[in-house]
């Protein structure tokens, strides 16, 4: 009777066993590593909304962790040492996020740029915000980058023409503050 029992009891261990084992699937893997991370950042973001920087820093730090390269994670982060000044560190960090860009949206990438840009503006790395700019103008027709571009332009690059250009799209794209400029710098 007992020996019996234990093989009931091997038996239905075994069927348990068998009825529980999944086979690995590598897509839902991934698809819940870019969950966590996303859920991991979004608390990080409520953080850093509230000044919480060091919170904030280590759930994108986690969220890394989490899914190596995650984009939103470094984009946070680089927003962060923007906010801190630490202008060489935000770049490098929106670096990141545009190589690694896989989910994020296309608005996403094009603030990504636009940040990234300002940190090497405020490095005087004039030629390498210029790039951004481009990409900006180019790839996303972005009525920020045309006024800003031109801004640069004027101040930085001795290209008066250039920057009367930019801003005459930027204010044909609704950036009406290129208007002021416009009257101010190129209609001598």
């Amino acid at each position: 009777m007992k020996n019996k029992s234990i093989l009931v009891f091997l038996f239905l261990f075994l069927i348990g066993i068998i009825a529980c084992k999944k086979k690995f699937d590598p897509e839902e893997f991934e698809s819940k590593r870019i969950n966590t991370a996303d859920s991991l950042v979004r608390i990080a973001y409520s953080k850093y909304e509230s000044k919480d920087f060091n919170g904030a820093y280590r759930l994108c730090n986690e969220a890394i962790l989490s899914c190596p390269g995650f984009s939103r994670a470094t984009v946070l982060m680089g927003k962060m040492k923007l906010e801190d000044e630490e202008y060489s560190k935000a770049i490098e960090l929106f670096t990141i996020a545009i190589n690694n860009q896989g989910i994020m949206q296309h608005y996403e990438v094009e603030e990504v740029y636009q940040k990234r840009a300002f940190a090497k503006e405020s490095l005087n790395d004039y030629r390498g915000a210029l790039a951004d700019y481009n990409i900006l103008t180019e790839s996303f027709n972005s009525k920020y980058a045309y006024y800003h571009r031109g801004i640069l332009k004027y101040n930085f690059l001795d290209d008066a023409n250039g920057a009367c250009s930019d801003w005459s799209v930027a204010g044909e794209k609704g950036d009406n503050r290129a208007y002021d400029l416009i009257d101010k710098f190129c209609n001598n």
